[in-house]
């Protein structure tokens, strides 16, 4: 299941129990378009405060996936994808809150990852917290209900559960996210490099020399996926000063890493995600309202059309459904940098 790495986005959220459904907003735009061969936009709530947003999401199928919204001071809600239709679902949360992450291996077996370190897992009916971490958690990654990793970044440790219990990786110290080609081979990676489990342990290897170094800018690794085991991407930023990028891809062939391409535009890369052709989507941000989609497709950089204008969108991560060409990105969307309220977005690309 390929991960995504995430910015966190400036959202707190909240606490209910268990999923009970709720009406949709009047205003909300409740269905989903029909897949096509470009992004287009799939759900947008109604305007709220201002950061209303969609912070994460992940997929189960082409018409399976879940969502989630946090508005500030709002309990954070969870948007479930049924065929066509987007529900609103109560979450389990605190106003403090924001999910950061999400990542599923079948509709029975969703979990969301909380700024507050909040591990929370939807069985197939209900929501519930499994594991809350007093250091926080940058991401996490589900391979099945019984195998589940938690990454807590920033020098934080890492924590697979084995579906009783949590057990501390201290060779995963300072992990980020992961992308899992199977139990025994999951790839990973950290601010300075990328890291490879093999079953037993981490072994991490540093990028940080494959990214050009500039004055006044922090290098950093943001993120990673692997197609196979000759084949694994690793999303880098130069750190620009204030607006963040420009992108540089690198590639893993089983044997070493290079760089492949680096980007002529400055942005924050959020994420990297198969396209299901091949290629890669991955969502780039210039923090406020400057939103773009790369795809890199054939050794070549390009920029994909999106619903929304960049200058009024704000992207906060995407997601794959497993074996197609379906793909999501959500974030939010507002009038203008100085407008007073914003509304949630998901955006779609179809087959």
């Amino acid at each position: 299941m390929p991960l995504i790495g995430v910015r966190t986005a400036l959202i707190a959220v909240a606490a209910v129990s268990s999923a009970l459904t709720l009406s949709l907003p009047a205003s909300a735009a409740p269905v989903r378009a029909s897949a096509s061969r470009s992004w287009h936009l799939a759900y947008e709530t109604k305007a709220g405060p201002l950061f209303t947003s969609f912070t994460a999401i992940t997929a189960t199928g082409p018409a399976s996936a879940w969502a989630f919204e946090g508005s500030g001071s709002d309990r954070p809600s969870a948007y479930e994808l049924k065929g066509s239709t987007w529900k609103k679902h109560a979450f389990p949360g605190s106003s403090d809150e924001e999910v950061v992450s999400a990542s599923s291996s079948s509709a029975s077996n969703v979990w969301a990852f909380t700024s507050t370190g909040a591990a929370v897992r939807f069985n197939g009916s209900s929501w519930s917290v499994v594991k809350t971490f007093t250091g926080g958690i940058s991401s996490g990654l589900a391979l099945s209900s019984t195998d589940v990793w938690v990454f807590g970044g920033d020098g934080g440790p890492a924590f697979h559960y084995n579906g009783s219990s949590w057990k501390s990786s201290a060779s995963g110290l300072g992990l980020e996210g992961a992308s899992a080609l199977s139990p025994h081979s999951i790839w990973a990676y950290s601010p300075s490099g990328a890291a490879h489990w093999n079953g037993k342990a981490w072994t991490k290897t540093s990028l940080l020399t494959l990214v050009p170094k500039k004055e006044l800018a922090s290098r950093v690794v943001a993120g990673i996926y692997a197609r196979s085991a000759r084949n694994v991407y690793a999303l880098a930023s130069e750190g620009a000063e204030s607006v963040g990028g420009p992108l540089v891809l690198l590639h893993y062939n089983g044997a070493r890493w290079r760089r492949v391409v680096i980007s002529k535009k400055v942005g924050e890369p959020l994420a990297i995600i198969p396209d299901g052709t091949g290629g890669l989507w991955i969502p780039v941000d210039i923090f406020v309202l400057n939103a773009r989609m790369d795809h890199f497709a054939h050794g070549t950089l390009t920029t994909a059309r999106l619903p929304i204008r960049s200058t009024r969108l704000e992207l906060a991560g995407a997601a794959v459904a497993p074996r197609s060409k379906v793909a999501f990105a959500v974030g939010y969307t507002r009038s203008s940098p100085t407008a007073a309220r914003s509304s949630a977005v998901i955006l779609e690309y179809g087959s």
